[in-house]
């Protein structure tokens, strides 16, 4: 009897390693989840052009419109006061490049026609569901650093280094009397996936870091196995807590009932020994 409890408390006891071993495994990748993926540093982002892409629902190339790349506020991540404004117009694939954003932070803004309808006021633009920018004004755009799973950049070619460009994806959407310009989730060669038709984004007080990506971790699911993990830790105490108590109750029993039992004085001597 005293080896048969004996060989229960440590089968708890093993429950209870292993799964504290697998709570620590689930709390690491919680946390790797919930960390950006760490960044190649000293890149030199100065040299970097940062094209926009300006699409129809459809899919279709959105040409003469006026892009303008402004400063973001200094507090906010933006350029030395009086940094000027950039201007350019789409071209007949729908694209205008920018060069000098450096690791700014800047704001994008369209104004013009398009198939014979005004685009949203400036002041509108960037709004929820259309953007994240709560006062409007325009979309925040930044260069990205290169991560360091990617390829090496810049591309050389016969000895010629290739100018980087890194997209930025909108695509236009009807609201109303207007087009309203909205990020576009989608890659350049799919069809466009505006942000409104996903869902309404989360408004900040202003612009602070690039669009959202479809490779980034929501912060939501990194809580829930941040949570899953805490409760393999509680749950092995829990197990072991029981096994000891039921191991308790059942040798006071038996004392209690036929005192001091053959089985109790091999149990005494086997921890004497």
């Amino acid at each position: 009897m005293c080896s048969l409890r004996l060989g229960v408390l440590s089968a708890a006891l093993g429950v209870c390693a292993f799964m504290m071993n697998a709570g620590l495994l689930s709390l690491q990748i919680a946390q790797a989840s919930s960390h950006p993926r760490p960044q190649i540093a000293g890149t030199d982002l100065s040299n970097v052009q940062k094209q926009i892409v300006l699409r129809s629902a459809a899919g279709g190339p959105v040409p003469g419109i006026r892009v303008q790349l402004a400063p973001a506020a200094q507090e906010l991540g933006g350029p030395p006061i009086g940094t000027p404004s950039q201007y350019a117009t789409t071209d007949t694939q729908g694209t205008a490049t920018f060069s000098g954003l450096s690791t700014w932070v800047w704001m994008i803004s369209f104004s013009g026609e398009f198939q014979g309808r005004a685009l949203q006021p400036v002041a509108e633009q960037g709004r929820p569901p259309w953007g994240r920018t709560r006062n409007g004004g325009g979309f925040p755009v930044v260069i990205q650093q290169q991560e360091e799973d990617a390829a090496a950049t810049p591309v050389i070619v016969e000895g010629t280094p290739l100018q980087e460009v890194q997209p930025a994806m909108f695509a236009l959407v009807a609201a109303g009397d207007f087009w309203a310009p909205t990020f576009d989730l989608a890659l350049p060669s799919e069809t466009p996936q505006p942000l409104s038709a996903v869902g309404t984004a989360r408004p900040t007080e202003v612009a602070a870091g690039a669009p959202p990506s479809g490779n980034s971790q929501p912060a939501e699911v990194a809580s829930t196995l941040d949570s899953f993990a805490r409760w393999f830790y509680v749950l092995p105490v829990l197990v072991a807590l029981l096994a000891l108590y039921r191991w308790w109750q059942e040798r006071k029993q038996g004392g209690g009932q036929m005192g001091y039992t053959v089985e109790e004085a091999d149990c005494s001597g086997a921890r004497g020994e």
